[in-house]
Formats: C-alpha cells, sequence, structure tokens
C-alpha cells in the first residue's frame, strides 16, 4: 500500500491536482491501521484500486485470518460517515476530501460459489445463473445485457439495454441513480440471496407497478364460483389453474371461502399458473386454517410470482394449518428468507404438510435447503432431489388429475 509505512511510494513529480493533489489518512479495517499518503497521480487512480485493492493485500499476509477480497467491500466511511460504494471508476479525489483523517472499510462474507435468481419484466421472466465470474462483472454486463437478449427473442422486440430505467430487488427498488448504481458489480447491486429481479424499461411500467389495484378485478367472469351453500357442504375440489387470475381475485376467492366457512368438505384447491402474488397468497391462507378448512388435503400455489413475503405469509397465517399431504409452491421467486419463514413453521408444527414442493425457486440457498430437509415427516421437493423423487412417486403425481407439472412461463 502506497504509505508513509510502506518502503515503495508511488510515483513522484506528476503535476498536482486543483484539489491539493496530495491525500494523506488513515486507513482502518478488521483491527489493521496504516497511514497511507497519495500524491496526484495516485489520487487520480481508481479508489478501489490505490486503497482497496493495496488494503485488501495487508489483510490476507496476516496468520490464521479468513482471506478476503475486493468483492467482498460491503462498507466505506470517510471521518465516521458512510459513503456510497464505490464503483471501478470512481477515484480517490471524488471519494476521499483533502481534509479527510480516516477511511474505514468493512469486508463482509465471501460471497456465494453463485446467484441464482428469477429475472423478469411484464409477462416474460427467465432464470439466471452468475458464477463468481459474472458476479464480478458490472450489474448491467452480468444481468440487464443477457436479459435482454432473451427477452428480444422471446417477445420478438428490439429493446435495448439503455431503455433500461429501474431495477426492483425482492419487490424493493434499489436506491440511487440506476445508471450509476447498475454499473457496479453485480454482487453488491443484488445482495447475497435476491430470489427475483424486476426490470422496468419505460416509466409508465414503473408507474403501472406502484398502483394499488381495485379490490375485485372480476373473478366471476373468470371461474365458475359454487354457491355458499355448496362451498360448505358438497364442494370437495375447486380447479381455478390456468384462469388467469391475480391478487385481487385470490382475495375475492378468499371472502367468498370465508363466508362459506368452515368448509367442511373441501379437500383441494388448485391455483397453479396464476399470477395472485403474495397478497393473494396472504389472503388465502387467512381463510385456508384447520379451523376453517379442516379436511384440506391439497394446496397447490405453483406458477404464481409467489416471494418471500408470500411464503411467509403462509407460515404466519396458516396457523395451525389443515394437515395437509401436498403444498405446492414450486417455479415462484421464493428465496432464502421465505423458505426458512417455511422450515420455522414446519419446525413449530404450526404447519403440518407431508409434501412440500420447492423446486423451481431459484433463490433458495444451500443452508435454507438444509434447514427444510431437517423434518423426517414433510418430504420437501428442492431443485436437489426433485427429479429423483418425481421418478420414484410417478403414480403418485399421475393420480393428480388436474395438475399440471412442466415448466414454464406465466401467461404462455
Amino acid at each position: 500500500m502506497p504509505s508513509s509505512d510502506d518502503p515503495t511510494p508511488p510515483p513522484q513529480g506528476a503535476a498536482p491536482s486543483s484539489d491539493g493533489g496530495l491525500r494523506k489518512f488513515k486507513v482502518v479495517s478488521d483491527g489493521l491501521t496504516a497511514t497511507i499518503s497519495l500524491d496526484a497521480s495516485w489520487v487520480a487512480k481508481p479508489f478501489m484500486h490505490a486503497v482497496v485493492k493495496t488494503t485488501v493485500v495487508k489483510l490476507n499476509k496476516r496468520a490464521n485470518t479468513e482471506p478476503v477480497a475486493v468483492e467482498y467491500l460491503e462498507r466505506v466511511e470517510v471521518d465516521g460517515e458512510p459513503v456510497p460504494l464505490p464503483d471501478a471508476s470512481t477515484t480517490v479525489a471524488q471519494l476521499v476530501p483533502v481534509a479527510a483523517k480516516q477511511v474505514t472499510l468493512t469486508f463482509g462474507e465471501a460471497p456465494p460459489p453463485q446467484l441464482k435468481f428469477v429475472v423478469h419484466s411484464g409477462a416474460v421472466e427467465f432464470t439466471i445463473t452468475l458464477d463468481a465470474r459474472f458476479m464480478r462483472k458490472s450489474f448491467v454486463d452480468a444481468v440487464v445485457k443477457p436479459f435482454v437478449t432473451l427477452y428480444n427473442r422471446r417477445a420478438n422486440l428490439t429493446t435495448t439495454w439503455e431503455e433500461c430505467i429501474e431495477a426492483h430487488i425482492d419487490g424493493v427498488k434499489r436506491e440511487g441513480s440506476f445508471r450509476s448504481e447498475s454499473q457496479k458489480s453485480a454482487y453488491h447491486f443484488l445482495g447475497r440471496h435476491p430470489a427475483h429481479v424486476e426490470l422496468f424499461f419505460s416509466w409508465e411500467a414503473v408507474a403501472e407497478a406502484a398502483k394499488k389495484r381495485p379490490p375485485h378485478q372480476g373473478l366471476r367472469f373468470k371461474v365458475a364460483m359454487p354457491s355458499g351453500a355448496d362451498l360448505e357442504q358438497k364442494e370437495k375440489e375447486l380447479v381455478f389453474d390456468h384462469r388467469e387470475l391475480n391478487a385481487a381475485d385470490a382475495q375475492e376467492l378468499a371472502r367468498q371461502l370465508e363466508e362459506a366457512s368452515p368448509l367442511k368438505v373441501l379437500r383441494r384447491l388448485y391455483l397453479t399458473h396464476n399470477d395472485i402474488r403474495d397478497a393473494g397468497v396472504a389472503a388465502l391462507a387467512r381463510v385456508l386454517t384447520r379451523e376453517q378448512a379442516p379436511e384440506l388435503k391439497r394446496l397447490h400455489l405453483g406458477h404464481n410470482r409467489i416471494s418471500n413475503e408470500g411464503a411467509l405469509a403462509l407460515a404466519t397465517h396458516l396457523n395451525p394449518s389443515p394437515n395437509l399431504d401436498q403444498l405446492f409452491l414450486d417455479h415462484n421467486w421464493i428465496g432464502e428468507a421465505g423458505a426458512l419463514a417455511l422450515a420455522m413453521a414446519l419446525e413449530a408444527e404450526t404447519l403440518v404438510v407431508a409434501q412440500l414442493q420447492l423446486h423451481a425457486n431459484p433463490g433458495i440457498t444451500p443452508a435454507a435447503c438444509t434447514r427444510l430437509h431437517a423434518f423426517p415427516d414433510c418430504n420437501v421437493v428442492i431443485d436437489e432431489n426433485a427429479k429423483e423423487l418425481v421418478e420414484k412417486q410417478k403414480p403418485l403425481f399421475d393420480q393428480c388429475e388436474p395438475v399440471p407439472l412442466h415448466a414454464g412461463f406465466p401467461g404462455k
């Protein structure tokens, strides 16, 4: 590291910059303190190279410590005040004022070997996997550009990556200017455990996503709902797969089920390949408890764009659940937080289910998989064992008459 206590100082003789050129400050990181002096030529270099990289070299020379890498940088403080994480082009002069006394660097855990998540825009979605090399690329290069290429092939359009104006990670808008933030590494932009990423290519799409939907979108025009008396006393099965139901429709369905409760004979509720999302799942969870639907055995919610929030709603509101034979949540956007919430409900025995389908939720991490497999009374199907289990239990799936198991895109 170029510093007063380093025998190899930075090159000298460069013309001073307009802000004084020289920077002299302490760098503090994980017990390491070093004083660094940078002349004008080094002040003009990228902060990640001049300060972070050289700090990483010193940190990794210490014995009996976990190695760190530039990509692990999580926080930068200048004189105790946090500053935005620099991208690859941010210079020392842009980040560290002339009068600065101390720069503190905080490094996090090593990134996972890969990130796997769903990326979507409108009705088109794809699963993207980033290895260590692509995690180091900018978010634009690693995610936006590949998605646009696939999007254009599927939608037969000519959208360009420059048209992307906003991104939401697991439903949360990324803070700061998208243009500058998206030039940071994909790992820094996405975080450790993204489950789904939504890209926006117009301000109209952003405004549409922010709208609050009306409470009811016309369920009666999409499905033939039985009468309240039939729901309570007669209907053993409701098959609403592939009906283009949205969250408002699911909320209306929940309202009608609640009015007819207790649902004394309902055993199977099929809602795969719709778009009911987290709000719809939360509404249904509240009316499908053991008290209100005591005989329910199969609840199929695959292909519905359900994220961590929806999984948490199931774990919280389906309490206690009926004694389910099957709870299908495959092909959704559930990540580590949602999977752990379901695991906690299984552990507390508020969620009782013989078979829990969670495959094709790319954001579920190995740690969450391990936690879910800890319950011998629940057969959990995740990507790592989905193929083997489907083959083993093929006769069981063959008996599930209205349940499509093929993969596909919403709205396909």
